[in-house]
């Protein structure tokens, strides 16, 4: 329980500021977890990284382009939408509860097979050149300097991409109406 920070001291000015930061760590509930010690940079350019990559950028685009593959080839919204996206919370829970490589020994060979096989035509060396070439826009300020103008532009591209097609439409209502059922 408590959720896991972490934690930076830029300047020491008073010897104690690591100690006052666990303090503030451990009040709410983050030393209960743990807490890290880091940098404000490293914090910054690996959550933005993080955010960019995996958690908004990847993991979404995968999970809506799986969905529709299926439906491309006629299989049904619903069993596409359940295999596509509900049953990722499964996955997800495994791997917070045993991590990736115990996951696997919760999961059938069959499933294991599959996923490292598959894998591997799905995530290259092209995607490891990607990842490396968005750190490095986010740690020289590019990203900084492309986001700025994008808030300049009252946000043009974000809302391009906000405009949903037909199939994410359905993926959407699929989720507001079968996800409600399913968490009962």
């Amino acid at each position: 329980d408590g959720v896991p920070n972490l934690i930076a001291v830029n300047q020491d000015i008073t010897s104690d500021a690591l100690d006052i930061a666990l303090s503030y760590s451990k009040a709410i509930g983050g030393t209960r977890a743990c807490a890290f010690k880091s940098t404000f940079k490293e914090e910054t350019e690996t959550d933005l990284f993080g955010e960019q990559v995996i958690l908004t950028g990847s993991f979404p685009r995968m999970i809506k382009e799986s969905f529709k593959v299926l439906l491309e080839d006629g299989y049904s919204p619903v069993v596409a939408w359940f295999v596509c996206f509900y049953e990722v919370k499964n996955i997800v829970d495994l791997f917070s509860d045993k991590g990736i490589d115990d996951m696997f020994k919760a999961v059938s060979e069959t499933a294991e097979y599959g996923g490292q096989t598959r894998a591997d035509r799905l995530v290259n060396d092209e995607v490891a050149v990607e990842m490396k070439e968005i750190l490095n826009e986010i740690k020289s300020g590019e990203f900084h300097k492309e986001w700025m103008n994008e808030t300049k532009n009252g946000l043009s591209t974000l809302k391009e991409y906000r405009r949903s097609n037909e199939t994410e439409q359905l993926f959407n209502e699929l989720t507001k109406i079968l996800l409600p059922k399913i968490k009962k």
